[in-house]
């Protein structure tokens, strides 16, 4: 009987892997506030931070990106947090824009408990209960939307840098 649910449980979560990639394929563009975007996914993730008592500041400039919204949301999402699990306790999660004229730059840091690793297969660190986008398809995420991920650690804190490419006539309208 217990091989049976162990078998039950493989399948279901090969089905939820399966289904999840799946429905990352289709994605649907339009000009969206990456700012807006990042306190959205910060302010689902605050019980998470108070629970560990992790401050989340932010410097976000309003910057406009030509981008599927909803899967960029999730992306961020995933990555602030694994930032929040991560992170020691009592300590602060930063994260900050900025925009040139050619580049938009979104750094996240954090003091980790251990050097965390950004891209880890989907289940390769499998919680019960969560069946999350995973940081490997946040990666894809950034990556899709032709961004760069890298990582150092600086002054014993965790430095996750993502850069977009960004065009100056996604800058230059009025709403």
């Amino acid at each position: 009987m217990l091989l049976e649910i162990d078998q039950c449980s493989s399948m279901i979560d090969a089905y939820l892997t399966t289904s999840v990639a799946y429905s990352m394929k289709a994605y649907h563009f339009s000009l969206g506030n990456l700012a807006d975007l990042l306190h959205s996914a910060n302010s689902r993730l605050n019980e998470k931070a108070d629970q560990r008592n992790i401050q989340i500041r932010t410097e976000l400039e309003p910057v406009w990106l030509f981008m599927d919204p909803v899967k960029m949301e999730e992306a961020f999402e995933t990555i602030l947090s694994n930032f929040i699990e991560y992170s020691q306790k009592d300590s602060t999660i930063s994260v900050y824009s900025c925009y040139t004229t050619s580049h938009l730059t979104v750094r996240i840091t954090g003091l980790p408990i251990a050097r965390p690793s950004f891209k880890t297969a989907r289940y390769a660190s499998k919680r019960n209960g969560h069946y999350g986008i995973g940081t490997d398809l946040a990666s894809e995420i950034i990556e899709s939307h032709f961004g760069t991920i890298s990582s150092t650690m600086k002054d014993k804190r965790y430095v996750l840098t993502i850069r977009f490419p960004v065009h100056t006539s996604e800058q230059k309208f009025d709403l």
